[in-house]
């Protein structure tokens, strides 16, 4: 009889000790998955904050280029109806300075750091669905739409730059104060040169539309992060 109750004994003590045991090693698996959870979490408001502050930069940029373009097309459209008049020659001088004026131009590039953090470091996963939506959306919008555009942009002006050697002396486009002279040119050159201007027009007014609904995809993409994360 004794044998028996020292043997329960023995039992209910290895019974106890393996419950302890799966006690710790389950508090312990919970405590890591929370400790993860909380790094991760961390992570996640740090990739929105950083979001945020690129998102808003590239609404500062696209507000800061838009009036630049308005004022380039404005310049190009001026430019164009001097070169098709007949007596263009007299307005040599206007033509020259609006070439000059028109030479340069800025194209919106997006500050895109986080999200590319997010795609290569497979941080998607941790955003909330609703947010990883519009991220992807503003993403995909700027790779097809506004990237491409630029693209487009350059090779017009580049285009548009080889070309206006035959019509503009190139003395008189390095120059400051010397005599401007339109070089002599065929209808066939002037149309040419013309026609790439207003090529070069046309692309940078898709260029500032489509800068103008990638302002509003940030906005709402601000705003959904304000709303899901209370980021502002």
């Amino acid at each position: 009889m004794h044998q028996i109750k020292s043997s329960r004994k023995q039992v209910y003590h290895y019974l106890f000790e393996f419950l302890m045991l799966f006690l710790a090693v389950t508090a312990g698996f919970f405590a890591d998955n929370l400790r993860e959870a909380n790094v991760e979490h961390h992570r996640e408001l740090k990739y929105m904050h950083t979001l945020a502050e690129d998102l808003k930069g590239d609404i500062n940029e696209i507000d800061r280029i838009r009036p630049l373009r308005i004022a380039r097309e404005d310049s190009i459209e001026s430019l164009i109806s001097l070169l098709i008049k007949k007596d263009r020659d007299k307005y040599a001088n206007d033509i020259y300075r609006l070439v000059k004026s028109t030479e340069g131009y800025e194209s919106f590039i997006r500050n895109d750091r986080t999200i590319q953090q997010l795609k290569s470091a497979a941080g998607m996963r941790l955003i909330k669905e609703e947010v990883a939506s519009e991220i992807m959306k503003y993403d995909n919008y700027i790779i097809s739409e506004v990237d491409w555009n630029n693209h487009t942009e350059a090779s017009r002006i580049d285009y548009y730059k080889q070309l206006r050697f035959e019509l503009f002396d190139v003395q008189g486009l390095m120059s400051k104060n010397m005599q401007s002279v339109l070089l002599p040119a065929s209808p066939t050159i002037i149309n040419k040169v013309a026609g790439a201007l207003y090529q070069a027009k046309r692309i940078s007014e898709t260029c500032r539309e489509s800068g103008d609904t990638a302002k509003a995809k940030a906005n709402n993409l601000l705003a959904t992060i304000a709303q899901k994360y209370h980021i502002h």
